[in-house]
């Protein structure tokens, strides 16, 4: 069923959903991965921002989690971003082009031709080897 609205406690706080059929599901935290206008739009009328946000809707991303067992030494990883922006005679050897292409339509893109981020959080975090030996996290960023 899908989420027709976001139920708000006595002190305005968010404590479950309402679904389609009528059935509510609460919980202690509520998080929504639907995007500000459409997280707004499920909110009660009255608990809505008044004033239209002025920025335009950008295309959505996914953002991957993995645990690796591990040192960064071991893993070969550092606290460097890379942005992988493939480009081949397909795309002209543009690698902007794969982005305008999935902007403007998003499921004729050939996923090999899509921009995509990774980094490694827990390589920026001085103290994260102490308290997490052997365990580092990547996140991998995709349309």
């Amino acid at each position: 069923c899908p989420v027709e609205g976001i139920v708000l406690g006595t002190a305005g706080v968010a404590c479950g959903v309402s679904l389609s059929g009528g059935r509510v599901i609460r919980a202690k935290r509520v998080v929504s991965g639907l995007g500000w206008r459409k997280t707004m739009e499920l909110l009660p009328e009255q608990r809505r921002p008044t004033r239209p946000l002025s920025t335009q809707q950008s295309c959505g991303f996914v953002m991957g989690n993995i645990t690796l067992r591990g040192t960064a030494e071991e893993l070969g990883i550092s606290s460097a971003n890379t942005w992988v922006q493939p480009s081949s005679a397909v795309n002209g050897f543009d690698a902007v082009r794969g982005i305008d292409d999935f902007m403007s339509a998003p499921l004729a893109v050939d996923p090999s031709h899509c921009a995509f981020g990774i980094t490694f959080p827990s390589c920026k975090d001085r103290a994260h080897e102490a308290r997490h030996p052997d365990l580092n996290c990547c996140q991998i960023l995709a349309p």
